[in-house]
């Protein structure tokens, strides 16, 4: 279960890579005097909970207010934590950004299924308890994999759908997943992170380094780790 939870961390850190976007704040002047505002982010957005079919699940949502809301779908043994504040907060400068603990995982509650079908099927139940109407979704890893999923099995929910560090069934690579992982053992989370995220280059590894530590950054509220079992 460690061995897979260092990968999937490590992987977020690829997806930090192409999205690194900071929020800019209000101008003062925009203010009334003597009144202070909070931006929400990545690192204090409230943790809430909505019962779906008799399940607990947990999210957090900032960012873009109108438009058409994106929700994000983790890699393996990945949970709200697991996402670099660069991608996240970069998303919510143009999105109202969505993500969340699916059935089973870290603050959610139930048992997490075993099968890409039945995440799926989880996640889409909690997009429509939501009442979000149409959403964009991004799946990252595996999350990519249940992207596809929900997009076959209810296609009148997505508008659009991106796939980032992800393949369908079969594809080139994938087979020899489970020795990429195992490749992890022994190794540090931030030595397992670069590993999977970087290449051997000064300049990557510094990019890691810092993508490792924006994950880190959240310290209020952060999600349980994950079962054994999930």
């Amino acid at each position: 279960m460690k061995t897979i939870r260092k990968f999937t961390i490590a992987g977020a850190l690829c997806l930090s890579l192409f999205s690194a976007v900071s929020i800019s704040c209000s101008n003062d002047n925009d203010l009334p005097i003597g009144q202070e505002t909070t931006i929400v982010n990545h690192k204090n957005a409230k943790t809430s909970f909505i019962n779906v079919k008799g399940t607990d699940f947990a999210y957090r949502s900032w960012g873009k207010d109108g438009g058409i809301p994106l929700v994000l779908l983790p890699g393996t043994g990945g949970s709200m934590d697991d996402w670099d504040p660069a991608v996240t907060d970069g998303l919510a400068k143009e999105y109202k950004l969505i993500i969340f603990d699916n059935k089973g995982v870290a603050s959610s509650k139930g048992a997490t299924p075993n099968t890409i079908q039945a995440m799926a099927n989880d996640a889409i139940d909690f997009i429509r308890a939501m009442n979000l109407g149409k959403v964009n979704i991004m799946g990252f890893s595996m999350g990519g994999f249940v992207a596809q999923r929900i997009v076959l099995t209810d296609p009148e929910l997505i508008n659009k759908i991106i796939l980032a560090d992800s393949g369908p069934k079969g594809a080139i690579g994938l087979s020899n997943l489970p020795n990429i992982i195992a490749g992890s053992a022994g190794l540090s989370p931030e030595d397992s992170y670069l590993k999977f995220g970087f290449t051997d280059s000064q300049s990557s590894i510094a990019s890691g380094k810092s993508s490792y530590a924006r994950v880190h950054q959240r310290i209020i509220d952060r999600d349980p780790v994950l079962s054994d079992a999930s």
